[in-house]
């Protein structure tokens, strides 16, 4: 909420998503290097250390990571 955080749709081809930025990993880098399988979700700080993952979505547990990774853990559970 009070930290940016950049939305990116990694595929394995080139696409749009709704006011999402959609990169292309044609070749499978992406994935083989973050052992990513379809709907996968990962928290990359900017030195793309992966700070959480998830298998599957969940926008509480995103917001917790980022809470966590940023040390504003102000009122969540730890």
């Amino acid at each position: 909420d009070r930290i940016p955080v950049d939305t990116v749709v990694v595929a394995p081809t080139h696409g749009r998503a709704r006011h999402l930025r959609v990169l292309a990993d044609t070749r499978g880098l992406a994935a083989r290097r973050y052992d990513a399988a379809g709907g996968a979700v990962y928290l990359l700080r900017p030195d793309q250390h992966v700070a959480a993952r998830w298998r599957h979505f969940d926008i509480e547990a995103v917001r917790q990571a980022v809470a966590r990774a940023t040390c504003t853990l102000q009122g969540l559970p730890s």
